[in-house]
């Protein structure tokens, strides 16, 4: 299943000094005939993964928790900075320097495994 569905340009901002919080950015497209549903993200590295998004409310730029991630068939969705993202909670980066396995979680859809490197 994994080649209905590309993810692309994985890679991870590592924490701040003492902090324990990263943030993700990829791509992934969709080339099905329908739409996906990206309800989950894993990893061995951090505790808690979530999809966020940033809006502006009042003037400011917040951050939002996205419960799921809706991909309409055909269209590629950007995680970049400033926009969609992935945070991680109590992640460890230490023992993987070469790559950070994520694993995203589809609905109705086996998962897809990607690494996504340090920037």
């Amino acid at each position: 299943m994994s080649n209905i569905i590309n993810v692309s340009s994985a890679y991870i901002n590592p924490p701040m000094a003492g902090r324990s919080i990263a943030s993700a950015y990829m791509r992934i497209q969709n080339l099905t005939n329908d739409k996906i549903n990206l309800i989950s993200i894993s990893s061995p590295v951090s505790q808690t993964i979530e999809i966020h998004n940033h809006i502006y409310d009042g003037g400011v730029m917040r951050m939002r928790k996205l419960n799921n991630l809706e991909i309409m068939s055909g269209d590629t969705v950007e995680l970049l900075p400033g926009g969609l993202h992935l945070m991680l909670f109590e992640t460890n980066l230490s023992d993987h320097k070469d790559g950070i396995p994520l694993i995203l979680n589809f609905e109705n859809l086996p998962p897809i495994k990607t690494m996504a490197y340090k920037k």
